[in-house]
């Protein structure tokens, strides 16, 4: 299940993205099985996430992600400097991570205007400052620029630039 946030914590103006779920078991013991989930979407900024569950049953096979703007309650715990592209929420279902969360994300050219690259920064909500991970370029196409980066669970996850 997804952690319920406080009501001042939502994100504003929110749009949905569904992923379409695989999981693979690795492992059968008896507390349950170990399997390696991945999600995947075509539309969304968010484009993969794959991690380790521990279930009693196979993963959903949907998972869903919030995009949407900040609440002045979190946007102002920012790190100085940071401008934000996008925020989201992972509503995790029955496939709740134990472990090795990594991230696909893209970032349309035409978004990132002026800003380089190399200042692309992956924020993660921990407990109530946001921590700084920073991806790694992992390719790059003719509008845009695709990412990966391994990231602790969190109840928020934001996509900017550190200046």
């Amino acid at each position: 299940p997804s952690e319920i946030v406080p009501a001042n914590q939502e994100l504003n103006s929110v749009t949905w993205e569904e992923y379409n779920v695989s999981a693979e078991q690795l492992t059968l013991s008896p507390r349950g099985a170990k399997y390696e989930v991945t999600a995947e979407t075509s539309s969304g900024d968010i484009s993969k996430i794959s991690f380790q569950s521990m279930a009693r049953s196979p993963a959903d096979s949907a998972l869903k992600v919030q995009k949407g703007e900040l609440p002045e309650t979190l946007a102002l715990k920012m790190p100085a400097g940071a401008k934000i592209y996008g925020a989201y929420r992972v509503m995790w279902g029955r496939a709740v991570p134990s472990g090795g969360i990594k991230m696909e994300f893209k970032i349309l050219k035409d978004v990132m205007a002026a800003d380089s690259p190399d200042e692309i920064m992956f924020f993660a909500l921990a407990g109530s400052a946001w921590q700084k991970l920073k991806p790694v370029l992992a390719s790059e196409k003719d509008a845009e620029y695709v990412f990966t980066v391994s990231v602790p669970r969190s109840t928020h996850y934001a996509i900017g630039i550190l200046k």
